[in-house]
């Protein structure tokens, strides 16, 4: 086969990979992949294509021995460097991560994957402070990494500095003002601030999108209930619970406004369909043992104190709640002279 025919055998077979690789067809591509590098063994595209389809199947050390025989020919091959990062996740040597992802960023600062893995991987080292700060080096090498901005506002809302949050909330749908996950994000952050109204905003701007989108309606639900706005608030749960009445959260935010309006009985009923569906949230258990102690129920709302607690060791409600539960089964009087 001479030059010009190899070119246009190896031409051929690397649009059908990117084909195959496109259509998660792995295995054939890996086939067509090593017949390239038997015609052309200095190929850095086909190893780099060769390592992410490797990387696809689990098969992390292939993967990285193929990146490099890419990085040989190519050093300054920046996907190699980012495909090699990934299978290195795969192995969880996070610092290795680290070492790769500087590597791709090395050779090209204006990308996004490769500082979108290195925030990932800092966030698994819980070494959030430069999570944050890989966030800003990102956006100074280039200010329209939609990317980074968005990493920035989950950085920011972990740390609870949610009024920064929400101006890298701006920045991300200036940047991309189709994404309904934004003002869901700014929705929350809103919400924290406890800015109510502002949050309940930005949740209708998601239903303009999405009428009936189950995160918007328990936001939108949480931020009523904030604002005493019961009736309302329930009438998000029920929306929520009319497509999926498995949603724990809205069965929870549903028996807090039923408690809220007094509704004490109506309100047990949807803390224990909300259990039924997800044990694991303390707060359902702490509410419904603020119900049952109103109905004078102390031994029934001690046992639900107790489940938080065992939850959520320090959930200081469910401990001051049993405290007093405790008090009042062994003094009942107390119970009147609260009333």
């Amino acid at each position: 086969m001479d030059m010009n025919e190899l070119f246009n055998a190896t031409k051929a077979w690397a649009n059908e990979v990117n084909t195959l690789l496109a259509a998660e067809q792995w295995e054939e591509g890996l086939e067509l992949l090593d017949k390239i590098l038997e015609l052309s063994p200095k190929d850095e595209e086909a190893w780099n294509s060769k390592a992410y389809a490797l990387n696809c199947l689990g098969q992390y050390e292939a993967a990285i021995e193929c990146c490099d025989r890419a990085l040989a020919h190519k050093p300054e091959y920046e996907v190699a460097w980012i495909n090699r990062a990934f299978a290195l996740t795969g192995l969880e040597c996070y610092e290795e991560v680290l070492i790769n992802c500087d590597r791709a960023i090395a050779v090209n600062p204006e990308g996004d994957i490769a500082w979108d893995l290195k925030y990932a991987t800092l966030n698994v080292l819980e070494r959030y402070g430069e999570a944050l700060e890989s966030c800003d080096e990102a956006i100074e090498a280039n200010p329209a990494n939609e990317l980074a901005w968005r990493n920035k506002s989950l950085a920011l809302l972990r740390m609870k500095r949610c009024e920064e949050a929400v101006e890298a909330l701006d920045r991300v749908i200036l940047l991309n003002p189709e994404d309904i996950n934004l003002p869901l994000l700014k929705g929350y952050a809103l919400r924290l601030l406890e800015r109510y109204e502002d949050s309940i905003e930005c949740y209708d701007e998601v239903m303009g999108w999405s009428h009936e989108n189950p995160f918007a309606l328990i936001g939108k639900g949480l931020a009523l209930l904030s604002l005493g706005r019961f009736e309302e608030a329930i009438t998000c749960y029920d929306k929520v619970l009319a497509e999926n009445p498995k949603n724990a959260m809205a069965w929870h935010g549903r028996g807090f406004g039923l408690l809220s309006l007094g509704k004490i009985e109506e309100s047990i009923a949807c803390f224990d369909k909300s259990i039924a569906e997800d044990p694991g949230f303390d707060e359902t258990w702490e509410n419904k043992a603020t119900a049952l102690g109103l109905l004078e129920r102390y031994e029934e709302a001690i046992e639900c104190c107790d489940k938080a607690l065992e939850i959520k060791p320090n959930n200081i409600m469910a401990k001051r709640k049993r405290t007093e539960f405790r008090m009042f089964l062994k003094f009942p009087r107390l119970h009147e002279l609260k009333n």
